[in-house]
């Protein structure tokens, strides 16, 4: 065998490219999507920063793109997509095809029974089929029709896979190992999930040169512990203590101790001792880059070792020097031995190709500095590139589960795999779906068969296969962890798309083998006549090629997106009617991304829409990377004209030319750092003083002291401080309106229905929402489902329904607001409409689901909410968060037909204590405080002694009721003014309210009374910390003699 690609194999491939792309581009989006395109597609028309990890390669090959004179912009950017999705395709044929030639050589059986030309021919059958299964399979189809990154993501795998089997079978041509590693290198500037391919290159290095891969494992260990270490010391710094109490930054450090003794060895045994030279030369060049970054970024309170650094030697310039005359060093050194280290080129140009590859991550901060509409992380910054790069806005890696949690989460891999290539399972008579075992998968395993007789250099290349499958699939849901309900599953299915590919390959040498052995076997049918056994290979050939229509046919539906407009209907819409200047707080991914392409790129008849429109996402305030771009685009305080705040100190240049350009000519007042930390310390305030942080989650302060918010909670507490004060500070220049992510509590009685989205008015709407706003709220909706459900393809797409049902939820949230605020009837049947029309739309809406059981509960009319939760539960049956919402539902309808039975017997007996004080009870538990009020009160009017009153103070404050508690402490206060303790409690209830003078004046009265044992509990209360802080509270604990010193609390977390 000559050639492992041969002239065919192009060819076919070049066919199948040209037919996925026929497939891909009939059933284009024609414009704007709603998950990620309108983000993805402004930044390739305005050469933007997109969301982490920035995808640098993809927003310049989607720039190109974005300029082709045919369509839309959208269309352009989504035809990228359908681009490398069909050259995947074509490359998947054409490696199949190499593989199954070598499959069907390698076997005796085919290699004597079947000639050459019949080896080729069903070759090239089995490998268009298996491309064709390939492109109608659910993963790549759906995202090479939309504008995304995982058919580009596809194609660099593709090519990895290409060229390794090429580098297998032909050693000597390093060329291809060298475009491997740099196409490796390149895709990481794509996708980070290639990462998850490392351990797959293990096999095939091995197996055909041994040297070279204890030179890789040399300078990976090198690059791996430089790269722990330097972790360790950024945390620590450099005389850091090791493992002092198995500290994270030690264990960073001592790993990156090991990993370098590592390299040591594995350089040994790839040279001896001349072996030991390069990992040593490759440490000098790590250094040198960890000494250069010190020195052209100089010190951060990020990194402690900057301070630490910069205390030894003083100034940045000689770590600057240093980090320039160590490459000069072991330059030298390599050029003087230069003969010598001949053996270790491969190593050192396959590093160097990888770095060239992640280069093009410096695209990043030069478009950044050009101020583009979008610009995520801040990436011209240092510290905003490295959090852009590590994905540092994601919550960190969690790998705890329980064994139910991870069958479950294998079942899910499993169940997405199924659909991919095909419905169709072999027992379709079996309920269970873990054992309905699709045809594709049948087939594709049959390739296994043919692993003993494939050789050295087959086996090694099948086990590239199959650990790639394995990492990529099974390695990427044990990383990801994720959770089970129909929505995270459908986020995390687009991951898999690289296991599809390798699968197709499988499926292709099964087909072979089948076919093949019916070939090679014809003596065994002989009785069939050589009629039918000479059509026999032509008749399976064609049904292979039915194959591919059975995934056309049960992924249609699920996948297609010809006239699918509909996330141009959702910018339009939303847009259509706002004012000049609007500010406009987009909450979901739709619903910032999409106004945000309608803006900032050619949407309706070539032009921006809305382009005076100012765009804020309201969840990402409390990012300070986040704010930094609405600074330089919407704020005087920009840097873009100004980087040191001197006004004269203007910025020059053509990129600061453009910079200024992308500013609103109009600008708004945003918050300064002074403004944030303010948020922030409130935070840490009302954490102190209530023992907990709103929200959930909690404060962390790292070893350099810097503040982290941690819990999705209280990172939106923050969020709404924030945008209150942008409210605030605009609201006489501009009008507001917002798209709902996360309820914002202070808002809703601003707020009135506006079309899809909801309007924040200047001042509260004390009576409620207007009638007339309410007719056409319903009468807009009405038209809009009826105009939506009538059109088939809205019950084909997967986002569509979600994203206007929460739209439509949102409003049933704001109905019940006011119901619950006013108390009337109507606004309870206004909500319940409202979130059943929600439930129209899309049944498995979560939002919608649980205000509307909410909503029954406060009815009385659990047996419907049960209804409501059940039928929600069939639609979504692996969400782990109905068994518990259920059950609540469960204990409400006790909790109703108790209270029920407590009205019965008071009826008979209405001076019962002991039935008002359990009617209370009751009726706190429901959240019905009006009518535990009134039970308390009638309570209250037939006993008034210490006891009872103590007695309900203890329930307000079982069920969170202070203000009540405190009324009542008040009454036992004025009784009985000598008992310094029940005052002292009082005043702790005081201090965790935020009531700092009610909380001042009781602990004076307290301490005056109780004396020096008052003084001691008030030490011991934690209640009382954070008024050390305040002036007018430390002046009377001066003066009573009391020193409350503010305990840390382990961690740095406020529990």
């Amino acid at each position: 065998m000559n050639k492992v690609f041969r002239a065919i194999d192009l060819w076919a491939g070049l066919a199948a490219g040209l037919m996925a792309l026929f497939v891909y581009g009939y059933t284009l989006m024609p414009d704007v999507g709603l998950e990620d395109s309108g983000e993805l597609i402004t930044a390739a028309w305005n050469l933007g920063v997109p969301h982490p990890p920035g995808y640098p390669i993809w927003t310049l090959l989607a720039f190109l793109f974005s300029r082709i004179p045919v369509g839309t912009v959208a269309w352009r950017v989504n035809f990228l997509s359908a681009f490398f999705g069909a050259v995947t395709v074509g490359l998947v044929v054409s490696l199949t095809l190499a593989a199954v030639r070598v499959q069907l050589q390698s076997i005796p059986l085919f290699r004597k029974r079947l000639d050459f030309m019949q080896r080729e021919r069903l070759a090239v059958c089995v490998a268009l089929a298996a491309g064709l299964m390939l492109t109608v399979s659910a993963g790549l189809w759906s995202q090479s029709v939309i504008a995304e990154v995982y058919s580009l993501n596809a194609f660099f795998f593709m090519g990895i896979l290409a060229m390794m089997f090429l580098w297998l079978y032909r050693p000597e041509r390093m060329w291809a190992f060298y475009l491997m590693v740099y196409l490796f290198g390149l895709g990481l500037t794509n996708h980070q999930t290639l990462l998850l391919l490392l351990p797959a290159f293990l096999p095939p290095i091995w197996m055909n040169n041994r040297r070279l891969f204890w030179q890789l494992a040399s300078f990976g260990c090198v690059l791996l512990g430089g790269f722990l270490w330097w972790h360790g010391m950024a945390s620590t710094g450099i005389f850091g203590r090791l493992l002092e109490g198995a500290e994270p930054q030690g264990l960073w450090l001592f790993g990156g101790v090991i990993l370098l003794g590592l390299a040591g060895v594995f350089g040994w045994l790839s040279g001896g001792r001349d072996g030991l030279m390069h990992p040593a030369l490759m440490l000098g060049w790590v250094l040198s880059l960890i000494l250069l970054y010190y020195g052209l970024t100089g010190s951060s309170p990020e990194y402690a070792v900057f301070e630490e650094v910069n205390g030894i030697f003083g100034r940045r310039v000689l770590l600057t020097v240093a980090g320039l005359l160590f490459p000069a060093v072991f330059g030298g050194i390599y050029w003087a031995r230069r003969e010598r280290f001949r053996d270790w080129h491969a190593p050192y140009v396959s590093v160097l190709l990888v770095a060239l590859g992640l280069s093009f991550y410096l695209f990043m901060p030069l478009i950044a500095r050009g101020n583009p509409p979008l610009n995520w992380g801040y990436t011209h910054t240092v510290h905003g590139f490295w959090h852009h790069v590590r994905r540092g806005q994601y919550a960190e890696l969690s790998l705890a589960r329980t064994m139910n949690t991870a069958w479950w989460q294998l079942r899910s891999f499993w169940g997405d795999f199924q659909v991919q290539f095909g419905s169709i399972p072999i027992f379709p008579l079996m309920k269970e779906p873990i054992l309905r075992v699709p045809y594709a998968v049948f087939l594709g395993l049959i390739t296994f068969v043919s692993y003993p007789w494939l050789g050295r250099r087959g086996r090694a290349w099948f086990q590239f296969c199959v650990l790639g499958f394995l990492f990529q699939g099974l390695g990427f849901v044990f990383l990801n962890n994720p959770s089970l309900d129909i929505h995270s599953l459908f986020t995390q299915r687009v991951f898999f798309i690289l296991c599809h590919c390798i699968f197709a390959i499988w499926l292709g040498g099964g087909m072979a083998m089948i076919l093949a052995w019916m070939m090679a076997r014809r003596d065994a049918f002989v009785g069939l006549g050589p009629w039918v056994w000479n059509r026999m290979g032509a008749v399976g050939m064609g049904l292979i090629f039915l194959l591919p229509t059975l995934g056309l046919r049960g992924n249609w539906e699920r996948c297609e997106k010809r006239g699918h407009d509909f996330g141009y209907i959702f910018g339009y819409r939303i847009l259509e009617n706002l004012p000049p200047s609007a500010i406009f707080f987009g909450g979901t991914d739709p619903g910032r991304f999409v106004p945000m392409y309608f803006i900032n790129t050619p949407s309706v008849n070539g032009e921006p829409f809305h382009p005076d429109a100012y765009l804020i996402t309201q969840n990402a305030l409390a990012d300070q990377t986040y704010m930094k771009t609405l600074v330089d685009r919407y704020s005087p305080q920009s840097t873009v004209f100004s980087p040191d705040g001197d006004p004269t100190n203007d910025r020059t240049g053509w990129l600061a030319g453009l910079a200024k350009s992308r500013c609103m000519e109009r600008r708004i007042w945003l918050p300064d750092r002074d403004e944030m930390t303010a948020a922030f310390a409130k935070l840490v305030e009302d954490g102190r003083r209530t023992g907990r942080v709103p929200g959930g989650g909690g404060v962390e302060l790292d070893a350099t002291g810097k503040v982290n918010v941690t819990g999705v909670g209280a990172v939106m507490k923050i969020n709404e401080t924030l945008i209150q004060r942008i409210w605030e500070e605009n609201k006489e220049g501009h009008e507001f309106f917002i798209e709902e992510s996360y309820v914002i509590p202070w808002m809703y009685p601003y707020l009135t229905p506006y079309g899809l989205i909801m309007k924040l008015h200047a001042e509260p709407l004390e009576g409620g929402i207007p009638e007339d706003l309410i007719a056409q709220d319903f009468a807009y909706w009405e038209e809009l489902i009826e105009e939506l459900v009538a059109r088939p393809e809205y019950h084909r797409d997967e986002m569509a329904p979600r994203t206007f049902a929460k739209l439509r939820s949102s409003m049933g949230g704001l109905y019940l607001y006011w119901a619950n605020r006013l108390r009337e009837g109507r606004m309870y049947e206004y909500a319940e409409r409202a979130l059943r029309e929600s439930l129209e739309l899309y049944r498995p809406l979560p939002e919608a689901n649980y205000r509307l059981a909410e909503l029954l509960v406060q009815l009385d009319r659990q047996e419907d909410a049960l209804a409501v939760i059940d039928g929600y539960w069939e639609e979504d049956p692996m969400n782990a968060r109905i068994p518990a919402i259920r059950q609540r539902i469960e204990a409400s309808k006790e909790l109703r037909d108790e209270a029920k039975r407590l009205l019965a017997r008071l009826e008979g007996e209405p001076e019962d204590v002991e039935g008002l004080f359990a009617l209370a009870r009751v009726y706190g538990m429901r959240n019905m405080f009006i009518e535990a009020n009134a039970a308390v009160n009638r309570l209250l009017e037939l006993r008034t002694d210490d006891a009872t009153v103590g007695r309900i103070i203890r329930l307000y404050a079982e069920l969170g009721r202070p203000n009540e508690q405190a009324q009542l402490m008040e009454e036992l206060v004025r009784r009985h003014p000598e008992e310094w303790r029940q005052r002292l409690e009082l005043a702790g209830l005081y201090a965790s309210q935020g009531m700092v003078e009610e909380s001042l004046r009781h602990l004076r009265e307290a301490t005056k009374v109780g004396g020096y044992p008052a003084r001691e509990a008030v030490t011991k209360d934690r209640r009382f910390e954070y008024l050390y802080d305040r002036p007018d509270a430390a002046a009377l604990f001066g003066e009573m003699g009391i020193s409350i010193l503010p305990r840390a609390v382990p961690g740095g977390r406020i529990e």
